[in-house]
């Protein structure tokens, strides 16, 4: 138990650090709207001063304040330079308050601004291992959600905290100076409600990380309900989900409640202790004044610091809850930054270079949770061949694609184009060469043509008419008013499932890849439309080497070679001598052994 108050430490130590290497690029504006930040709490801490010399003024007394002397005896001047004065702060006091707020504001948006997009760059780089484990809506939560605690950080612990600490200190300082004795009074009371203030402070940090995660799980549930909401219809489950976000709800209603609770014991406590010590300071200030030691000016100004002395604590109580729930956040992002950039950097340092895109595999092993889908496959795709690969759901084609493209790397094995084994490349040169082209190829909002850019932003005109070509995306174009300028919608949703394929087979086409890997790209189409693309998919071969995944096909003539996945082994098939096989079952292309 001794090395877990350590550990925390060790903990916010290293997320503090985390915070400072974020916010060291904007220390500029940091630093200036903490200064700023500092002048609009400092001004108004005068006006006790002002107002107890105005008192002292009014009944002909000597009054003073930062040193000056009002005049002495003459009521109506002392009235007049007080009221110039407290005018004065109070023209001060907005114009600090607009540059103060209007820097706070730019210094949240900038420093978030930067985080989001230093995390956005470690997802996009991050294996696919690491999303699949990691999952979209927490990446999501994360990037969108967490990253906002830097700006809420530098803002709270940097900006107001430094502002609240000078607030603090100043008022305790002119109590010390009016009057030490009375002093004690006010200041006696500080480590009672610090003492307060850190035992609260521990129970709600127990809960913060929990209603947290309780939000991001209600975000989430909600999220993947509204995203799915055809197929939760289509099933009846809307009771379902709605008792499930409805649990989520309560969930993070109990523990609020329950943090809140706390909240409202500290807001009390502070509160009761300050007015106590007011009271103190009115009773030891009232004879002060009945002895003639003290004036009644002086009596108002001291009631008026021991007041706002106690204003900073109630706002430290919050500044320290706030903070520590922006620790929690910042905590958690730098865990998922650090996990994300550690997984990129596994990536092989070298570069895949140019050749002509022969592919070979070596006792290749790969599992899911421990669930084995290949096991040991070993092949050698030639260069330059239309290659089918086929076998029943789920025996491991798309993981084999995944494999050949980088997205996931063998427990075992190598994985060599044209003799550099992938796992020893970067995979940004692996996608350079070798082009995978999934089941559902993802299509954003946007344009055709944007689309098509997506990976190759510099593409000519007669190469996105070739690729359109290829694709059979051209004939699709000539059915559209707009052609490539027509909009897509969110996820491409105005695009047909056999739209979007070919779209995304023209996008994989563009990057001119050494390999091009296709998972299903006839799903979508018809007879003539596949037997169209296989054709002209085999007049690249002499230049790119095509892997196509498919349950069945209409038509061997294409291909140079077909090869089975069967648990979890990989075998070559001899091509039947009769090409048309049209409706037949998945065997009738075969020959009955393999080779």
């Amino acid at each position: 138990m001794a090395s877990q108050p350590f550990s925390e430490v060790q903990s916010a130590s290293a997320t503090w650090r985390f915070a400072w290497e974020n916010l060291r690029p904007h220390r500029g504006i940091l630093f200036a709207a903490a200064g700023w930040r500092m002048l609009f709490r400092l001004l108004p801490v005068q006006t006790p001063l002002l107002t107890g010399a105005l008192i002292d003024g009014l009944s002909g007394r000597s009054a003073t304040a930062w040193g000056y002397a009002f005049p002495e005896g003459d009521p109506a001047a002392a009235v007049g330079q007080v009221g110039f004065a407290l005018a004065l702060v109070a023209v001060l006091t907005g114009t600090t308050a607009f540059v103060s707020g209007r820097m706070g504001g730019q210094l949240r948006r900038t420093c978030v601004r930067g985080l989001r997009l230093r995390v956005l760059a470690a997802w996009e780089y991050a294996s696919a291992a690491f999303h699949r484990q990691k999952g979209a809506s927490e990446l999501f939560d994360r990037t969108l959600s967490s990253t906002r605690s830097l700006g809420n950080l530098a803002l709270t612990a940097c900006v107001e905290g430094s502002a609240v600490l000078v607030r603090l200190l100043y008022p305790a300082l002119m109590l010390l100076a009016i009057d030490p004795w009375m002093a004690v009074f006010p200041l006696a009371v500080l480590p009672a409600q610090f003492a307060l203030i850190r035992a609260v402070q521990r129970r709600q940090n127990a809960f913060a990380s929990s209603i947290r995660e309780s939000k991001s799980r209600l975000r989430c549930d909600v999220r993947e309900n509204l995203a799915g909401i055809e197929t939760v219809q289509a099933l009846g489950a809307q009771a379902l989900f709605l008792d499930r976000i409805a649990g989520d709800a309560e969930q993070v209603e109990k523990e609020t409640t329950a943090s809140g609770l706390y909240g409202a014991l500290l807001t009390g406590g502070v509160w009761g202790l300050a007015a106590l010590a007011m009271a103190g300071s009115w009773w030891a200030g009232g004879y002060r004044v009945l002895s003639g030691e003290m004036s009644v000016g002086t009596l108002v100004a001291f009631a008026g610091f021991a007041a706002y002395l106690s204003v900073p604590l109630r706002r430290i109580a919050r500044l320290a809850s706030e903070t520590r729930r922006a620790l929690n956040a910042l905590q958690e992002v730098s865990a998922l930054l650090g996990a994300a950039q550690a997984d990129a950097a596994g990536s092989g340092a070298s570069e895949l270079h140019p050749g002509p895109g022969a592919v070979v595999l070596r006792d290749v092993r790969f599992a899911y949770r421990r669930r084995a889908v290949l096991r040991g496959v070993s092949a050698t795709l030639p260069p330059g061949e239309m290659i089918w690969l086929r076998g029943r759901s789920g025996c491991g084609k798309s993981t084999l694609l995944r494999l050949l493209a980088r997205f996931d790397v063998p427990a075992s094995g190598s994985i060599a184009v044209d003799g550099q084994d992938l796992r020893d490349c970067t995979s940004a040169s692996v996608r350079e060469h070798i082009a995978l082209v999934p089941q559902n190829a993802a299509v954003f909002s946007g344009t055709i043509a944007a689309n098509l850019l997506v990976g190759r932003p510099e593409a000519t005109p007669d190469e996105l008419l070739w690729a359109c070509t290829v694709s059979g995306l051209e004939e699709v174009l000539q059915a559209l008013d707009d052609g490539l300028a027509t909009m897509v919608g969110e996820r491409g949703l105005r695009l047909s499932g056999g739209q979007a394929q070919r779209l995304a087979v023209a996008r994989a086409l563009l990057r001119r890849p050494r390999v091009l890997l296709l998972d299903e790209p006839t799903a979508g189409l018809d007879a003539q439309d596949e037997e169209r693309l296989f054709a002209r998919l085999a007049a690249l071969t002499p230049r790119m080497t095509v892997v196509i995944v498919a349950h069945r096909v209409r038509s061997l003539v294409p291909f140079h070679r077909v090869f089975e996945l069967d648990e979890g082994v990989l075998r070559e098939w001899p091509l039947t001598a009769d090409p048309a096989i049209e409706n037949e079952e998945e065997s009738s292309c075969l020959t009955t052994e393999p080779k």
